[in-house]
């Protein structure tokens, strides 16, 4: 999550039964979490050991159900075995990686690709790279490096990312709201050919999900959640159901799809701390039904990027992003451990 502002560093930076579903509550036609009746079905699946982790990105490993989980402030990232053990996947800084923003696991290369964003880093932080990691799942070792290139400029701050069918990675940008891409192989980013249009809808760009069956990114931004065509280089914002304002979509950060018209979506901003199921219409273009399926969780604390795993949403609850202050540095007095929420879908 990457917010504008005083907060340069959160997260790159703006489950009640773990078995049954119940029903989810309709979202109102006023998008704050006050409109809403608390709805707390999610379980505490993970408390993380170290209160200064300040996770942001978190991806899960379809094959041995590990997690791992990236570290803003350490730069690292550990790794929770279904049976609770954390252990380190990667070290602090190595080969250079900066703050862990967003994660995904590439089941087809067997590698967890993380996003490094040096934004707002404490001065004293060497890490400098600014682009992705590819360590391999079966020992954390180094498998691959993109950068963005220097000609783009320092005005940056990458966020998340997805991986299509064909191996090409996807990558948001939220300041000022750009899309980047590699192809497989590749070890540069480029950006995304865009029609003016869509570069101005871009503004704030987080959460981004690949939908492989229609050729379409479904990305969080400022005003709600848009699609994106990569080969046309359009744009569109979803239109929303008639009594739900546009602008209660805006503040997603985690972007996950459930299924090929279904995405779950982490909203943090807007006043909201919430999940969401957003059903799309036969086009993929428009939104049929908004469901809420948890909110006003206790141990929310800027909530920001969940996996998907067997049925469930593992997410980040109380990623703590907001105690750094505008240069960076952490304050660590009321720190808590970080805790790892399941959240069923089923």
């Amino acid at each position: 999550m990457f917010r504008p502002g005083p907060l340069v560093l959160q997260a790159a930076l703006l489950l009640a039964s773990a078995c049954g579903r119940s029903e989810p509550a309709k979202i109102a036609d006023v998008p704050g979490i006050s409109a809403e009746p608390k709805l707390v079905r999610s379980t505490i699946a993970f408390t993380l050991q170290e209160k200064d982790l300040i996770p942001e990105g978190i991806a899960a490993d379809p094959k041995t159900g590990r997690l791992f989980v990236g570290s803003v402030e350490k730069r690292k990232i550990v790794a929770l075995s279904a049976d609770g053990k954390e252990t380190s996947f990667v070290p602090s800084g190595a080969a250079g990686l900066g703050p862990v923003i967003g994660l995904r696991v590439d089941p087809a290369r067997g590698w967890l690709w993380a996003v490094s964003e040096p934004t707002g880093r404490p001065k004293s932080d060497p890490g400098t790279f600014r682009g992705l990691y590819a360590f391999t799942l079966s020992d954390g070792s180094l498998a691959a490096r993109i950068q963005l290139p220097r000609s783009f400029g320092t005005v940056h701050a990458l966020n998340d990312l997805c991986i299509d069918a064909d191996g090409t990675i996807y990558v948001t940008d939220s300041n000022p709201g750009s899309l980047f891409y590699a192809k497989s192989g590749e070890k540069k980013l480029s950006a995304l050919s865009l029609d003016p249009e869509a570069k101005k809808a871009l503004r704030f760009a987080n959460g981004i999900a690949c939908a492989a069956q229609r050729n379409r990114l479904y990305v969080a931004v400022a005003t709600g959640l848009a699609v994106v065509d990569p080969k046309a280089g359009t744009l569109r914002v979803l239109a929303t159901p008639a009594g739900f304002p546009s602008g209660g979509l805006g503040g997603c950060d985690g972007l996950y799809l459930e299924a090929p018209d279904r995405l779950v979506a982490i909203q943090n901003g807007h006043g909201a701390e919430r999940v969401l199921r957003v059903t799309l219409n036969a086009t993929g273009l428009a939104i049929a039904q908004i469901e809420t399926l948890e909110v006003g969780q206790p141990l929310y604390e800027i909530p920001t990027t969940g996996a998907l795993l067997n049925g469930a949403l593992y997410l980040i609850a109380n990623s703590q992003v907001g105690n750094y202050d505008d240069v960076g540095n952490l304050d660590r007095r009321g720190l808590k451990r970080p805790v790892i929420l399941r959240l069923g879908l089923q």
